[in-house]
């Protein structure tokens, strides 16, 4: 057995009604080498900037649209990233703890894109600290935002709609305590934190929201495999399918808002393959529960046939509907391992097919646990 040192580290806790500038802290135990070699990297904490891969192209442009002109170039994030993958998933999630509570000037901008490139913005979506550390991460969130949108899901996006009122409620907050004195530090943080928010943040997600409405409208994107998507979501959350494929599903949004060559297209179908494959395993083992049909059991299974094969076996799909599955996941391994690249039209059909028939078949698996246990109930 592996034992894991341990120690307390202080991080921001709301309160229903702060004091002002003052932020109560909670403790919190998280790994104590974790903790140590993150201090080491941020001890050396040097700001995150883009350069661009295009000659004369502006250094700090208004608004990047399409991902390909620009590359995030800085050492420490990429040393936290390999450190993140170096750890196991329970320590794994202490790292949006450990990270805020380094934050400072100085590693504001390492901590920000840290945590957007290991989607952990949801841990910005109850912001209530605006000092000048406060700030300055928020600044260097608005910059992500300004180059890479793309990897900014949908639901990240309200993760920062969320923090920004986080933020503005934080602020009247100060000012408010502050009363009529406007010079008091609690006064010009509030007043800081309301600037920052209408001139660098607020034009930044304007521009963003624009920017993935123009590409919806002119892609012709269609709003109802978006309300299928969503409907997915809800139902292997319901059915309780395990986090990591609804996490697929944002990672394969961020692909798709992120492809800009066949290479990038033709990994982003491998995901899909992957996600397709997975979630028919967790279908079957679903099933497998209530079912009367023996469960398949050896080393050697095939990854995808044995468990669609279970689903046909125990009358979740038809014959001619496993078929069909057969054929669409050769379909998406071929393109997405034995082909050098992948065409845009081939992934977006190839996610919808699969998002469409995951739909069909999550929920014939709920219609199925519920009838047998409305017959359990009875007896």
């Amino acid at each position: 057995m592996t034992v894991v040192n341990s120690c307390a580290v202080d991080i921001p806790e709301e309160k229903a009604e702060p004091e002002p500038s003052v932020v109560k802290r909670r403790q919190e135990t998280v790994s104590a080498d974790l903790l140590k070699k993150v201090r080491v990297i941020l001890s050396q904490a040097t700001p995150v900037r883009y350069t661009t891969r295009v000659p004369n192209a502006p250094q700090r442009p208004v608004f990047v649209e399409n991902p390909g002109l620009y590359d995030r170039d800085n050492a420490d994030v990429d040393l936290l990233k390999k450190l993140y993958a170096t750890v196991a998933p329970d320590v794994q999630a202490q790292f949006p703890t450990i990270l805020l509570a380094q934050l400072e000037n100085r590693t504001a901008s390492i901590i920000a894109h840290t945590l957007v490139e290991l989607r952990y913005v949801n841990a910005l979506r109850a912001w209530s600290r605006i000092d000048e550390a406060g700030a300055a991460l928020w600044g260097a969130l608005a910059e992500k935002l300004r180059f890479e949108h793309w990897l900014f899901s949908a639901d990240d996006l309200q993760h920062v709609f969320s923090g920004m009122s986080s933020i503005y409620t934080a602020a009247l907050s100060q000012m408010s305590s502050a009363g009529h004195n406007t010079s008091s530090q609690a006064y010009l943080e509030g007043k800081n934190a309301r600037s920052m928010l209408s001139i660098v943040i607020r034009p930044v997600t304007t521009r963003v929201e624009y920017a993935r409405l123009k590409s919806e409208l002119l892609n012709l994107q269609n709003p109802a495999l978006d309300t299928d998507r969503r409907e997915l979501l809800s139902r292997l959350e319901v059915i309780g399918f395990s986090r990591k494929l609804s996490e697929a599903l944002d990672e394969l949004d961020r692909r798709r808002l992120g492809a800009a060559t066949g290479f990038d297209f033709k990994t982003a179908m491998e995901l899909l393959r992957t996600f397709f494959e997975e979630f028919i395993e967790e279908a079957a083992l679903k099933v497998s529960k209530k079912s009367n049909v023996d469960f398949p059991t050896g080393e050697k299974l095939n990854h995808f046939s044995t468990y669609k094969d279970y689903l046909r076996n125990s009358a979740i799909i038809g014959r001619e509907e496993e078929e069909l599955l057969q054929k669409l996941y050769n379909y998406l391994s071929n393109m997405g391992s034995h082909v050098l690249g992948s065409t845009p039209e081939q992934f977006h059909v190839s996610r919808t097919t699969v998002v469409e028939w995951c739909l069909m078949v999550a929920g014939r698996v709920e219609r199925f646990l519920r009838t047998v246990q409305t017959t359990e109930d009875g007896r």
